[in-house]
């Protein structure tokens, strides 16, 4: 989707019951009234939002615009670019910024603000200066240690709720890897009855696929687990390097599946029963395909770093 107007802004900060605006490095206490975007219709210019502009200083929509064409963001209420440490804050990096943080949206899909601001002080291309490099290098794997743990849960559970227990959390993704071994089990049983009824080789491959991404998903369960209690730094760093590694396997294993059964299709190879095996599979398998990516472009930040 292409998404142009954000609920949330990085210069938003909530101080107990007081709320300010950091915008331009300054701080003025603001007043928010929400504006929904959808009342706003399809803007594509910030010259069609300049009526929107508030005469308060102290009136803030909580509501931005991504100026892709000028790669600025922009505030609405203010109706100029918004600004950290006397650089204007880049479109590309809040579109980043929103791969990581759409998971803090309330329901009424506002964006979790802190969110927003700590990974663009982190990671974002625009905006130096503002931590040290051992401050940005322990986000940076704060950050992958929370995610990984949240793709974990959602693996295992189908949800991101890591509750309270964490001993429950645990045993659940222990069960799910046990759940993997025998799925990957029963992808075995289909690749020798598909040999034994003479399926084409690729249908044969597409089925060993499928078994690989079991395994690979359940060693990156466990790494997951193990990273959970990693108190040493370079003994995370270390683990995260391999799951560098292990994303990218990933990635491309799915990228095979899709080449795979795209030329399946247009050959029309596929049975009925091996449709109905792999549609099984593949909703869930793309969703897991996009985590995975998320996970990837943050561990690079860590790769590609000196320890």
């Amino acid at each position: 989707m292409d998404i142009r107007l954000v609920r949330g802004c990085p210069c938003y900060k909530e101080f107990g019951n007081e709320c300010v605006c950091l915008n331009d490095d300054d701080v003025r206490p603001v007043r928010v009234i929400e504006l929904n975007p959808s009342l706003l219709g399809d803007v594509r210019d910030p010259a069609d939002l300049q009526d929107l502009r508030s005469d308060r200083e102290d009136m803030c929509y909580l509501l931005t615009f991504l100026d892709d064409d000028r790669n600025i963001l922009y505030c609405i209420s203010m109706g100029r670019p918004v600004s950290i440490d006397s650089k204007n804050v880049r479109a590309s990096d809040v579109r980043t910024a929103l791969t990581f943080v759409t998971t803090g949206q309330t329901q009424d899909g506002r964006v979790c603000s802190a969110c927003l601001y700590r990974y663009l002080v982190t990671l974002g291309s625009a905006i130096d200066g503002l931590l040290t490099e051992s401050e940005r290098v322990g986000l940076i794997e704060e950050y992958v240690r929370r995610l990984m743990v949240r793709t974990a849960a959602w693996l295992g559970q189908g949800s991101e709720d890591i509750g309270d227990d964490d001993d429950a959390f645990c045993t659940s993704i222990r069960e799910h890897i046990e759940a993997l071994g025998r799925m990957s089990t029963e992808w075995v049983s289909r690749i020798v009855r598909a040999r034994i009824e003479g399926a084409h080789e690729e249908v044969i491959r597409l089925y060993g696929c499928y078994r690989r991404l079991c395994r690979l998903e359940s060693v990156f369960l466990n790494q997951v687990l193990a990273l959970r209690t990693q108190d040493n730094r370079r003994g995370a760093i270390e683990t995260m390097r391999f799951m560098a590694g292990l994303t990218d396997r990933v990635l491309e294993l799915n990228r095979e599946i899709d080449t795979i059964a795209d030329s399946l299709t247009r050959k029309g190879l596929l049975t009925p029963d091996s449709t109905d095996e792999i549609m099984e599979h593949e909703q869930r398998r793309r969703a897991a395909a996009d985590r995975f990516a998320n996970i990837g472009l943050l561990l690079g930040e860590i790769v590609n770093r000196p320890t």
